[in-house]
Order: C-alpha cells, then sequence, then structure tokens
C-alpha cells in the first residue's frame, strides 16, 4: 500500500511538471512527447466460481466465488506531435491480479473449478478445508494517428484511429482436503487479438498551461482463445480437458 501511494504521488508530481512545460491546447505543441498513467484497477463480472457447499444439517445451498479486489495498474506511451497536422503515438498498458479465498465448510463442499466430474465416484468432499485463487493478466499495445481540431477557445477535439494488440489471461485453481481425499483443479484459459481502433479525445484548458483530457475509444478484434482444465487426487488419479 505505501509503494503504490508512493507511486501515484510521484506520478502526479511529474504531471504538474509536464502541465508547467508545455501548453494547454492539444494543437498548441509541436514535438516530442512521453506520458505515464497509474490507476486503481478492479476485474468485474469474471463469475470465478469455484464450489457449491451443502449443509446437510439445514439442507441449505451455497455457491462460493472469488471477490475481486482492485490492484495497481499502468500504462506508458509516447509519441511524436506535428501541432494542428495531427500526432502519432504508441502505448503499453498492464494488469495483473491474483486474488485468494481460504477457509473451512461444514456439510459437502463440490468443487466447480473443472467443471461436472468425479473422481472415482466421490463428487464432495465433507467437512473439508480448502483454497482457491483466481488471477487475470492482460496487456495492450495501441499504435495511434490523432487529429485535433479547435472546437472553442479553450476546447480541442481529437479524432483517432489505429490499431490495438491484445492479450488477456485467466487462471482458477482449488485446493481442498477432508479426512479421506483431496481435490486439485485448475482452469486456464488465454485470448490473443488484434484489430483496428477509432475514439475521440477532448481537451479542455483551464489555464495556458493546465488542462483536462479524457478519451473514448472502440475496438474491433479477432481474437483466438485457448483453454484447458484438469483434476485430480495427489498421486491417485487425474485428468483434463483441453
Amino acid at each position: 500500500m505505501r509503494l503504490r501511494r508512493t507511486l501515484v504521488f510521484l506520478a502526479l508530481a511529474a504531471a504538474v511538471m509536464v502541465a508547467a512545460q508545455s501548453p494547454a491546447r492539444a494543437d498548441d505543441y509541436k514535438g516530442w512527447f512521453v506520458y505515464l498513467d497509474l490507476a486503481s484497477t478492479q476485474p468485474n463480472s469474471l463469475d470465478q466460481h469455484y464450489a457449491n457447499t451443502v449443509d446437510f444439517a439445514t439442507n441449505q445451498a451455497q455457491i462460493l466465488s472469488i471477490e475481486n479486489d482492485a490492484d495497481f495498474s499502468w500504462k506508458l506511451g509516447g509519441g511524436y506531435s506535428w501541432g494542428k497536422m495531427g500526432l502519432l503515438k504508441v502505448s503499453y498498458w498492464t494488469f495483473d491480479n491474483e486474488d485468494k479465498e481460504s477457509g473451512s465448510a461444514t456439510g459437502a463442499l463440490i468443487p466447480t473449478v473443472f467443471g461436472y466430474g468425479a473422481i472415482y465416484t466421490y463428487q464432495y468432499l465433507y467437512g473439508p478445508t480448502f483454497e482457491a485463487t483466481g488471477k487475470v493478466e492482460a496487456t495492450t499495445f495501441d499504435i495511434d494517428y490523432a487529429r485535433p481540431f479547435s472546437a472553442g477557445e479553450k476546447m480541442t477535439i481529437s479524432w483517432l484511429a489505429g490499431l490495438r494488440v491484445a492479450s488477456y489471461e485467466e487462471t482458477q485453481t482449488f485446493t481442498g482436503t477432508d479426512v479421506l481425499y483431496t481435490y486439485d483443479q485448475d482452469k486456464h484459459f488465454e485470448n490473443k487479438g488484434w484489430g483496428p481502433r477509432i475514439g475521440v479525445n477532448v481537451d479542455w484548458g483551464f489555464t495556458k498551461r493546465f488542462s483536462l483530457g479524457g478519451t473514448a475509444a472502440f475496438s474491433f478484434m479477432q481474437v483466438t482463445s485457448e483453454g484447458d482444465a484438469s483434476q485430480s487426487e495427489p498421486g491417485v488419479y487425474s485428468e483434463s480437458l483441453s
């Protein structure tokens, strides 16, 4: 946490220094530029469901899923601006996050990371201890050309077009142990794609050397996906799917 706060402070200090040295209007600047974005990023809608529990005493069932917390991500970019003639830039963004859940269950626990399947005829663990993990890794690499147009005394709108190359990996694991059995399950899939990217950026200059900007962009990518899953009772039995 302390390291994250230090990095955020350094990024804000660098942004202030750059703003003090460069004109606020996006179509006024000519020359090379670099930038660094730091953010707190939280994965959403991953549905990392790892087990179901059934309490035989109360006949109640519960779905267990990993709660994904926010983590640090960064983006580094740079390029060259010709002022009113536009700019060419490249950028790289990355995110790497892992969440864990552990504890014990009352009654039956049915692991679901592998999907439906049983080790021999034994489909659940009874009163086990367990640990589950969910890991996400994502990267994007963008090449964009942006052309600015003045939309007022303080506002500049830039239309952009370019290319995006992206990858996304997700890994889930589960280990549970009761008095008789141990289940190990894992699942991994990887997506890679590339395609054109279009968008718009708006810069609003508050003063001569300070402005705020925002970008909305859309990518249309062709993606290939690969995945596999496996489960085992260590030293006894294993099976896999891909």
